[in-house]
């Protein structure tokens, strides 16, 4: 073992017990003893054992929490998102239609007021298309 800076020149008998959580490393859990003391006792051996394992428990609870809050933000950008687009997208398609009906008050040609019609219908299925998108139902 070559020494570092980390590493005290006077270290003896030392154990380095794996991190896990299932199949993937997390690290190593690291403990020396000086060199003028004993080699580690069984018991030694086993209570780092369970506090790596303990650790690693709690790497990975950490981790998951930190996934669950992105998951949460992205989420919260997501209905930010939906909230603007709804207001300010659908709303102006809402109020082309309701300048149309206006329009259809006056005396238009027929084919006209068929085509007002249809137009007003393909801003109706625009509006429910971008409303599905956003707030699917399941």
């Amino acid at each position: 073992m070559f020494p570092t800076a980390a590493w005290p020149r006077d270290a003896g008998p030392a154990l380095f017990v794996p991190m896990h959580a299932g199949d993937e490393i997390l690290g190593s859990l690291t403990v020396a003893n000086r060199h003028d003391r004993s080699m580690f006792t069984v018991v030694d051996i086993a209570r780092v054992k369970t506090f790596a394992a303990h650790a690693s428990v709690a790497l990975e609870d950490s981790r998951r929490q930190a996934a669950a809050h992105r998951l949460n933000t992205l989420d919260e950008d997501r209905q930010r998102v939906a909230d603007a687009l709804i207001d300010t997208v659908v709303g102006r398609v809402s109020s082309a239609c309701l300048r149309l009906h206006g329009l259809l008050g006056d005396s238009l040609p027929a084919e006209a007021t068929d085509r007002i019609w249809e137009t007003i219908d393909e801003l109706d299925a625009a509006i429910k298309f971008v409303r599905d998108a956003v707030f699917p139902t399941p």
